[in-house]
């Protein structure tokens, strides 16, 4: 950097008044020094405590690179030597539905996975239980099914209640307890449809059906090869009768939610 010319600038102070620097020298008028450029230089000029001068230096193309700007208006700048943009790049369609179909699966298994292991588990005590008192296959099937269920909504109740009594926090008593009722009927309101389907017909015959199947297939009266069908039918009666259940629960619950974040 060579300074070819000196040249004051006033600079006000704080209490108006110029600069005493400024005022004390006088400098020639400002580019009255004849320069010949040499090639690939400009002239600049640069400031320190209210003086001025003017520089000649070199000229630097700008090359591309990155960077960012926040884009609202009297605040767009660039990085050095980067782009005066920043571009947010939306993932493919493919990924995003990976994404949410990914997210909805953990919902759900948050929501009925335990629920369903219970409910299994209470239902096959009680098929095995019916059928080592009776021999037969209807109070077998009546008997998981209705085990089941008590035990699947159970598990539901147990998590749902005290999430929606906290969420009524800073409320009376009363007021607390009548809305966590509302809240608990939206929530049931998931399940009403495809309950009264599933628990008094499609379950109990599938598991009838799928246990008398699995008896006629081992072909045995004996008590442990009869307790072994018994197993073997009333999971795959449950496995047949739990698609058709959350074929109706999940949407059930999806649309609940999309009308309540209208």
């Amino acid at each position: 950097m060579t300074a070819v010319a000196d040249q004051p600038v006033r600079a006000a102070g704080r209490d108006g008044r110029a600069s005493c620097a400024a005022a004390a020298r006088q400098g020639p008028a400002p580019r009255t020094t004849p320069l010949s450029l040499p090639a690939g230089a400009v002239l600049g000029t640069a400031a320190l405590r209210g003086w001025s001068w003017t520089t000649v230096r070199p000229l630097v193309p700008r090359r591309p690179g990155w960077g960012w700007a926040t884009g609202r208006p009297g605040r767009g700048w660039a990085v050095a030597g980067a782009p005066a943009t920043y571009r947010r790049t939306r993932p493919p369609a493919t990924v995003r539905l990976l994404v949410t179909v990914r997210g909805r699966l953990r919902e759900w298994r948050r929501r009925y996975l335990l629920a369903e292991i219970v409910g299994t588990m209470a239902a096959l005590a009680a098929a095995l239980t019916a059928h080592a008192l009776t021999g037969s296959l209807a109070p077998t099937a009546l008997a998981g099914s209705v085990a089941e269920t008590v035990a699947y909504y159970g598990v539901i109740l147990r998590r749902a209640v005290p999430r929606l009594y906290a969420a009524q926090a800073g409320t009376g008593p009363v007021r607390r307890l009548l809305r966590t009722g509302r809240s608990l009927l939206a929530e049931v309101s998931d399940f009403v449809t495809a309950e009264l389907v599933d628990a008094i017909l499609v379950r109990p015959g599938l598991i009838y059906l799928a246990a008398g199947w699995a008896e006629t297939a081992a072909g045995s009266t004996a008590a442990g090869g009869a307790g072994s069908a018994v197993t073997v039918g009333l999971l795959i009666g449950k496995l047949l009768a739990d698609v058709g259940f959350y074929a109706v629960v999940i949407p059930s619950y999806e649309l609940r939610k999309r009308l309540m974040r209208r």
